[in-house]
């Protein structure tokens, strides 16, 4: 079986990056021949000059994919497919004859300036005799990505990672599965226990508006000054949050201060994009992570965690998250698998619920080892080889 896996392009990829890779490693794992493409409606077809990003930071090479990969940026030299030239459907449905089965990891192009009034990428799915199948990332499909209403004819299926992707594709005339993100453990790796553990957090996201990093931003400075307290990622919000001369009025206090600020001034690490290695070396070392994102829309169509809340979990971290990021979720329970955080509340409550879980080895010990029971439902292979 060969196996292709498609992605429109997009800004700040995040967590898609990883989403692709693990995928592909549990497809080869179950002996699938998989490759990858980047689907765009600008400039030459073709594989791009890769470099040797060994050096550059964030950047780590993807074994399953063969290429170099980045949270923000992508993939370096992942062969590229313009849909929008005059003789490029004739040229996908040749490029595509060999596969058994597409993938849209990107299901659709953003509805971004440079895809207005575009709609030569709807050939894509006319022009194949592959089957083919789309990803549902996340809670908003419907609001930020309707058009892919425009595809359901095509495809065989859509894949929904968490409660809330599948819920917000429940009602689409096509068959939908809730298969949760692929994720690759070091099954031969000691899990350092609660007691072993730096007192202290991180939290690592791309910066989106919901995923609400002010707020955990804003309790840093209630929080003891001996626990450490990590930040990872980027992305438009964390520009926001700590220009100059444009940061939003929401990320300052009341006196105009930024709250970023306040928080480096009250021991917040920030370590930018980190690579795999550095981000299991951080979840291996702390003993909590924080996931502060949080929707009142995502929230009434299900639990909506990011793949990070896993990762965590695998290498012994406990996760907190907000009551309405997890809300009904049919995979974790507040108090077995994570420690619950109202998304209302004030800076100083957040950060007492953080101080008090950092000081109860106990509770953090038992949730470390339900989680790790769990685990084996989210490897790879076992997640490549669901239907």
């Amino acid at each position: 079986m060969r196996v292709l896996l498609a992605h429109f392009k997009i800004q700040d990829y995040g967590g898609i990056v990883n989403y692709s890779e693990y995928l592909a490693r549990g497809l080869k794992a179950n002996g699938v021949e998989v490759e990858s493409v980047m689907l765009k409606n600008k400039g030459k077809s073709g594989h791009t000059k890769a470099k040797d990003r060994s050096l550059d930071a964030g950047w780590e090479y993807a074994p399953g994919l063969d290429l170099w990969m980045h949270q923000k940026t992508g993939w370096e030299g992942m062969y590229q497919f313009n849909y929008a030239t005059r003789t490029s459907m004739a040229e996908w449905s040749s490029y595509t004859e060999s596969y058994d089965l597409i993938v849209y990891v990107v299901p659709v192009p953003t509805c971004s300036k440079q895809n207005k009034e575009d709609d030569t990428w709807l050939d894509l799915f006319e022009n194949t005799m592959a089957n083919q199948v789309s990803v549902i990332h996340d809670g908003n499909m419907q609001k930020l990505y309707p058009h892919i209403l425009a595809t359901l004819s095509n495809l065989q299926g859509v894949i929904c990672v968490h409660d809330a992707a599948f819920n917000s594709a429940i009602d689409l005339p096509v068959n939908s599965a809730l298969i949760p993100n692929a994720h690759a453990f070091d099954k031969a790796a000691t899990v350092v226990p609660i007691n072993q553990r730096e007192n202290g957090f991180v939290s690592m996201q791309t910066f989106k508006r919901w995923k609400r990093v002010d707020d955990l931003v804003r309790a840093i400075p209630y929080m003891q000054p001996n626990h450490r307290k990590i930040i990872c990622g980027g992305g438009i919000e964390y520009h926001y949050m700590t220009s100059k001369t444009k940061c939003k009025a929401e990320y300052l206090d009341e006196l105009g201060t930024p709250i970023w600020d306040e928080a480096l001034s009250s021991g917040m690490e920030y370590m930018g994009y980190v690579d795999t290695q550095e981000r299991d070396s951080i979840l291996s070392k702390v003993k909590l992570l924080i996931d502060p994102s949080w929707s009142h829309s995502y929230s009434k169509l299900g639990a909506h965690f990011n793949r990070v809340m896993v990762e965590a979990m695998s290498l012994g971290c406990v996760p907190v998250c907000t009551d309405l990021g997890m809300s009904n979720s049919s995979m974790f329970k507040a108090g077995t698998n994570y420690i619950e955080i109202p998304y209302n509340i004030s800076p100083e409550g957040y950060a007492e619920i953080i101080t008090r879980s950092l000081e109860d080895n106990n509770l953090l010990q038992t949730i470390q080892d339900n989680n790790l029971k769990l685990m084996s439902r989210f490897d790879c292979s076992t997640v490549a080889a669901l239907r």
